[in-house]
């Protein structure tokens, strides 16, 4: 009975500090806040760590289950950049929460709270030389797969990331050539709480070097390109002793007519996270998505809710396993605390048939006085695709349910996206409708905070009227205006919050060819992939070229 009461005992007094912490109208985002819920804590690693080879180990499988081939060679990569982030779980975004108990001697012991382990690292092989219509690697050149692997407390792998480069072999970095970059480059950024020439140091060493910029907490973004040309040791995971020559074709897309003229194909959906599996009807409704995926054939997939649950399923890695040709990056946003000892993680993730140069996030305001804000912590990442035509910026976010908050966070967002040049593509579940303040903001209908948006607007109103919403139809009116997304569960649509908005100066703007709602047909008698409709549309971004190109 001893045994029980303490177990209760310090069972109790976690609850209670869950249940305790700040709860004022804090807006912002904590300094050293990595998304909701995890402190940003990275630590330095090598190839002999155990914990951290079975997390390459599991890269490797992850390629492996793509190509199909080249087996043995597989298991010597040269590995760079590794680092890891240890997931200490935090209530009020500044300290770590310490779970207290009692030992059988009644003696208080205090162990923080770590719900899992990142690992990020850099994979490099040699690629072979191509046969058929879609050579394009030669010998000489480098293939650098980027992953981040995750661990759960039941050392459980999954992989969050997974983009591919391939390059030509790079120059050697000097001193100066290092910093003259890095300041050039970035400007204000700085290495955080190291000298130059230890950064250097650490650097030829090729751990994952971080920076972050001089706003607290605002933007994280990891530079691997920056530091390519470092040496990447070769590191034997078996006993096999060949070299791997990889089939460049495996991970490259090859350009379609459409993309070569400058059309891209986009897919957004809000895929309703791990709803329906504790009904048993999970599984089902995810083949769902994944063959509606595959059928779009599109070149980037745009989605929100993506859950990485360590009890049920990690999403990111399922639908990795769907989307074979697509290389992938997941962003959590917040971890829910009912779930702590589970691990529930849910954000965006972008899947791309080309190659991602660059990705980053940037936390959005809340507002803590909400029910619902006070434990949502929301984000928007940030993509750079490389199409043949050049290079295209992808962003994707998923709302507050506060007004306050989406208000906020509209007028941050397209200060973030004003950063970049060229088309910029906003997608997401924005949980408002059309004619909410922070809609008409994103498309320079309304002024907000002082701010007015300019050559941004709104891709469904570029081809279709706005839709009525559903309490503006009468009794007997079964059919609905195209457009509505929400909610699919109930019998009719009733709201469009899902949505795409272009960002471009005056003469790059891109030319709406298409859009469309996905499945174009709803079906009341069969499982829904999910309680939103999917958008797709198709864009020129040659503005030379008409749609019908």
């Amino acid at each position: 009975m001893a045994v029980v009461r303490m177990i209760v005992a310090a069972f109790v007094l976690t609850i209670v500090q869950l249940a305790c912490g700040g709860a004022g109208a804090t807006k912002g985002v904590p300094s050293g806040l990595l998304y909701g819920g995890i402190l940003k804590h990275f630590e330095r690693t090598t190839t002999e760590d155990p914990s951290t080879r079975l997390a390459i180990l599991r890269a490797i499988e992850h390629v492996r289950e793509r190509l199909g081939a080249c087996d043995d060679g597989l298991q010597h990569p040269r590995v760079s950049m590794l680092s890891k982030q240890v997931l200490h779980y935090t209530r009020d975004g500044l300290t770590p929460l310490v779970h207290m108990y009692r030992d059988h001697r009644q003696r208080i012991h205090r162990r923080q709270v770590i719900m899992g382990i990142n690992y990020y690292f850099n994979l490099e092989w040699d690629m072979a030389v191509m046969r058929g219509p879609f050579s394009s690697a030669k010998f000489g050149e480098t293939q650098v797969h980027r992953f981040v692997i995750t661990r759960n407390r039941d050392h459980s792998l999954h992989v969050l990331k997974h983009v591919v480069s391939n390059l030509d072999a790079p120059p050697r970095w000097t001193h100066q050539r290092f910093w003259a970059t890095l300041e050039s480059s970035f400007g204000d950024w700085k290495f955080e709480g190291l000298s130059k020439l230890r950064a250097h140091r650490l650097q030829k060493q090729n751990p994952l070097l971080r920076l972050e910029r001089d706003i607290a907490g605002r933007i994280i973004t990891t530079f691997s390109t920056l530091f390519r040309g470092t040496t990447a040791a070769p590191v034997c995971f078996t006993s096999s002793s060949s070299p791997c020559l990889l089939d460049a074709a495996a991970f490259t897309a090859t350009p379609s007519p459409s993309a070569r003229s400058g059309l891209l194909n986009i897919l957004s959906y809000n895929i309703w996270n791990i709803n329906g599996f504790d009904q048993d009807t999970y599984w089902k409704r995810l083949d769902i998505l994944g063959s509606q995926m595959r059928q779009s054939n599109a070149d980037i997939i745009v989605l929100q809710e993506v859950r990485h649950d360590a009890i049920r399923d990690s999403q990111p890695t399922s639908l990795g396993r769907q989307l074979l040709e697509y290389q992938f990056v997941y962003q959590p946003a917040m971890m829910y605390p009912e779930q702590i000892f589970g691990r529930v993680e849910e954000g965006p993730a972008i899947y791309s048939k080309y190659p991602i140069l660059k990705h980053s996030y940037m936390l959005l305001p809340r507002n803590m006085s909400h029910p619902q804000d006070s434990q949502h912590q929301r984000v928007l990442l940030h993509v750079t695709v490389s199409l043949p035509t050049g290079p295209v910026h992808v962003f994707v976010t998923h709302l507050s349910l506060s007004e306050e908050a989406r208000d906020a966070s509209v007028v941050a967002m397209y200060d973030y996206m004003q950063q970049f040049t060229g088309p910029r593509l906003l997608f997401g579940d924005l949980n408002a409708e059309p004619q909410e303040r922070a809609m008409r903001f994103l498309a320079g209908e309304e002024e907000l905070h002082g701010i007015t948006t300019e050559g941004m607007f709104d891709a469904f109103r570029k081809l279709h009227p706005e839709p009525r919403p559903g309490n503006k139809y009468s009794r007997n009116e079964t059919d609905r205006d195209f457009g509505l997304t929400f909610n699919v569960l109930d019998k009719q649509l009733c709201k469009r919050i899902d949505y795409c908005f272009v960002l471009a100066e005056s003469d790059q703007t891109p030319a709406v060819c298409s859009f469309d709602v996905v499945p174009k047909q709803r079906n009341a008698t069969k499982l829904p992939a999910s309680d939103h409709l999917g958008i797709q549309l198709t864009l020129s971004l040659n503005p030379a070229l008409p749609c019908a190109a």
